[in-house]
């Protein structure tokens, strides 16, 4: 009988313990019986149970990441499993307050505060959002071959 296994989500994978092997880790084929198993989720995250009777519910599937924020989910099924709370999100598979979200540039993350220059002007991470400054840029013209311009304005 497993009626005393725990499992919990991480990764996309779950992880399952038996109260009759303290601590053990037991493969998702060591459980044949689904039914039987309870899900629990690492604090801060919460448990989730798609609902039966709303069929555009949305679960996992639609979970909000620092980086999918603003984008909408279209779902094609509700999937049960652990959440964030209310007001986090999720980032680098931990809930985080969506003001620590980072910022990227160029492939690069960073932390909210930090600062890039871009041209002539400097960006700081505020909110998942790059805020600069507005300075005109200058700029400089050079003439290739004969009364063909190339400008950068």
């Amino acid at each position: 009988s497993d009626h005393h296994t725990m499992c919990y989500c991480e990764d996309g994978f779950m992880h399952c313990t038996s109260s009759g092997r303290p601590g053990s880790l037991l493969p998702d084929t060591a459980l044949p019986h689904r039914s039987k198993r309870s899900l629990s989720c690492r604090p801060p995250m919460v448990k989730f149970v798609c609902p039966h009777d709303n069929p555009r519910a949305e679960g996992l599937e639609c979970a909000k990441t620092c980086q999918n924020y603003d984008l909408e989910c279209v779902t094609a099924g509700c999937v049960s499993g652990c959440l964030c709370p209310p007001g986090m999100v999720r980032h680098e598979n931990k809930c985080v307050a969506l003001e620590r979200c980072p910022c990227f540039h160029q492939g690069r993350e960073y932390a909210p505060g930090e600062t890039v220059k871009m041209d002539c002007n400097t960006c700081v991470c505020r909110d998942r959002k790059w805020n600069c400054t507005a300075h005109v840029c200058d700029a400089t013209c050079s003439t290739i071959g004969m009364a063909h311009y190339l400008t950068f304005d």
